[in-house]
């Protein structure tokens, strides 16, 4: 989906959100006025630097709908990361690394692994259509 097309649905979608609608319309803005290259990595506090709102959960529901399958500029993607050593992770191993209690890092089970797991970005590349 194109952004100007996210850009139309979120005002009738979110019209009732007038915090999550505000936050979404800033970091669309970021989206658009950053360099694709930069946006292979975004943070959630990149995404609160953006917004500047104190109340994490109107980052929390601009992000949401942003990764959710109405609009889909963002992806959601994982990493573990421990003393140097990262590794990109799917949805579907943190899915059964939460389900089971152990993640499988390089065919090595980890049972402490949950504040290893971070939570970033992407920009979606059906942004670019």
């Amino acid at each position: 989906m194109k952004i100007q097309e996210v850009k139309v649905r979120m005002w009738d979608e979110l019209r009732l959100d007038k915090q999550a609608l505000d936050a979404c319309v800033l970091i669309i803005d970021f989206l658009e006025q950053s360099d694709r290259g930069s946006l292979k990595f975004i943070t959630f506090n990149t995404l609160k630097q953006k917004v500047s709102s104190e109340n994490e959960s109107v980052i929390f529901r601009a992000a949401t709908y942003l990764t959710s399958e109405n609009a889909h500029l963002l992806d959601i993607n994982f990493i573990y990361s421990k003393e140097g050593y990262n590794e990109e992770l799917s949805r579907a191993e943190v899915i059964e690394a939460n389900e089971t209690g152990v993640l499988y890092v390089s065919g090595r089970p980890i049972k402490d692994f949950s504040s290893d797991i971070h939570i970033y970005f992407s920009l979606n590349n059906l942004g670019d259509e």
